[in-house]
């Protein structure tokens, strides 16, 4: 790892070393969100001066004030898109390198809940399949949920405390022509968590 001090904007510095060559950028710039919701001014110019994957750490509660020594356990939601299992990789990842327990949340529409719900409950889908896989070659031993609704943003809070989970891990898209925006959903859990969050995009 090499540490660099610049006495620049963090936009500026990223896109001075995004000529580099990096393969991911990792932004934790503190204040995360915006006074009137979104991401921050910094975190937004600092993202769309990387045209790579990119991560978007938000630190909250015992993550904020006492890092090395603060617990961890990790909340990956996915939904079925390619950009949600990236992110549970990631998710997979941070947990057997901290050895840390994993929650698996599979979100599904309310619509067509009934047979949607049957299949995931045999293992039909392949989105969640490929994830607990990857879970399993890593040793770890994994707690799925798997909640229909229509208001997945509430549905991720509301798992995220009822599990006493810290982190919360999403795979997200970046919208298009919209620089570093990636939707209301993510939008609203980076804005109401009081838990870490961490947005994976690619």
């Amino acid at each position: 790892m090499t540490e660099l001090a610049r006495a620049m904007p963090a936009a500026e510095a990223v896109g001075e070393e995004a000529a580099k060559g990096y393969d991911l950028l990792i932004v934790g710039i503190d204040p995360t969100v915006a006074p009137g919701g979104g991401l921050a001014d910094a975190v937004a110019q600092a993202a769309e001066r990387f045209d790579g994957p990119l991560a978007i750490a938000a630190a909250r509660g015992a993550h904020r004030h006492d890092p090395e020594r603060a617990a961890l356990s990790v909340l990956a939601v996915i939904d079925g898109t390619r950009a949600a299992r990236r992110g549970a990789e990631i998710a997979v990842t941070l947990a057997r390198g901290a050895d840390a327990p994993l929650t698996v949340l599979f979100l599904s529409d309310a619509a067509g809940t009934r047979r949607r719900l049957a299949g995931l409950a045999q293992g039909d889908s392949a989105a969640l399949r490929d994830v607990l896989d990857l879970a399993e070659q890593a040793g770890l031993r994994v707690r799925m949920q798997v909640r229909a609704t229509r208001a997945p943003e509430r549905e991720i809070l509301r798992q995220a405390r009822a599990g006493n989970h810290d982190l919360i891990v999403m795979g997200v898209t970046r919208r298009a022509g919209e620089g570093a925006a990636f939707g209301p959903l993510a939008e609203t859990v980076l804005e109401a968590s009081d838990r870490s969050v961490l947005f994976l995009a690619s």
